[in-house]
């Protein structure tokens, strides 16, 4: 029997998952499940802020991910905050998308990397964003407001307002009108 294109078994999972968020993330639509939250900072987020399955959030003990309203984030996405992530409004995050505010330090030839900490440098998305597939965030960039990010692009310097980039790394290829 299927259901507005899901089985039985997913129907039943989507309403789990509805379930589960009204009772562990209130404000939020859906949170679909399985996600890993690993939350030793501060995560807050908006009215209606979805998200997919398979995605992956760390925040670290002085980390601060915002989120907020209307933010809808696709499937198996990972977001690792150490610093601070602001993500504004109606932002939309397609699948396997990486946000990472920080890197490891690069030390002295056959040095274990986990030993020499991290490099830490806060990201921000502008409300009205839409992050392609594959494409993934690095430490210290502001994305402005109406920006589009085009698929598998690797942003590595900040996008002004209303700007389409795309490529490794990412460029403006033209503004919005």
């Amino acid at each position: 029997m299927k259901i507005y294109g899901y089985g039985l078994f997913s129907a039943f999972w989507i309403l789990f998952c509805f379930i589960y968020t009204k009772i562990f993330f209130r404000p939020a639509k859906i949170i679909r499940l399985p996600i890993f939250i690993r939350n030793y900072g501060s995560f807050e987020f908006g009215k209606s802020f979805t998200t997919g399955v398979f995605n992956r959030i760390d925040i670290f003990k002085k980390g601060t991910l915002v989120v907020g309203d209307r933010v809808q984030i696709n499937d198996n996405c990972h977001i690792a905050c150490a610093q601070r992530i602001v993500i504004g409004d109606d932002v939309l995050i397609a699948s396997r998308v990486f946000i990472s505010d920080h890197d490891h330090k690069i030390g002295p030839l056959n040095s274990n990397l986990a030993d020499t900490g991290l490099e830490t440098s806060s990201i921000s998305i502008g409300d009205f964003s839409w992050l392609g597939e594959n494409v993934v965030v690095l430490k210290g960039v502001e994305i402005g407001k109406n920006v589009i990010v085009g698929a598998n692009a690797v942003v590595t310097s900040s996008v002004p307002d209303n700007a389409i980039v795309a490529g490794v790394p990412a460029k403006i290829i033209r503004y919005r009108k």
